[in-house]
């Protein structure tokens, strides 16, 4: 292409035209070029970026989630713990009311044997016969060699005990 000092004429501008497009086209593909490359790395550092992000982000979930976890977990064991002693103290209440009640009611009943006149002989007769769960055991038990069981006149089933008298 000759230069073009002087644009006089037509075919002057023509080749100047000409030749301005080839350049604006030329230049324009290599934008193009520029442009699709640099998209390309920004796209890739995007992934990059968001796989990054990604994995921060679920140690920081998973962090959250071991803290709660191990808070429900103390809180579980906190409240079965608070059940467990209300139903300790609960069933240690009614059993020392229940005790205390049948405490008294034996208390009463060998008060009553205590003050009895023929105190002496009941006492004499139950040290003599000694302890009545063995006789009971093996006189009343079923399958015993020694039970021996009776029935009285009125078809009821009774075991024979031998029990000093005098």
């Amino acid at each position: 292409m000759r230069e073009i000092s002087r644009y006089d004429s037509d075919a002057d501008h023509r080749q100047l035209r000409q030749a301005a497009n080839a350049v604006h086209k030329s230049v324009r593909e290599a934008v193009r070029g520029e442009i699709s490359s640099g998209l390309s790395l920004l796209q890739r550092h995007n992934e990059t970026l968001a796989r990054r992000f990604a994995g921060e982000a679920e140690r920081h979930l998973t962090a959250i989630m071991d803290r709660v976890q191990g808070r429900l977990l103390w809180a579980s064991a906190a409240w079965i713990a608070l059940g467990m002693a209300v139903m300790l103290g609960l069933g240690g209440a009614v059993g020392f009311s229940l005790g205390r009640a049948h405490g008294l009611t034996v208390a009463a009943s060998w008060e009553g044997i205590v003050a009895r006149q023929d105190f002496g002989a009941w006492s004499g007769l139950i040290t003599m016969n000694g302890d009545m769960d063995a006789l009971l055991d093996t006189y009343c038990a079923p399958g015993s060699p020694e039970a021996r069981r009776v029935r009285d006149g009125e078809g009821r089933d009774f075991c024979w005990l031998p029990l000093r008298t005098d």
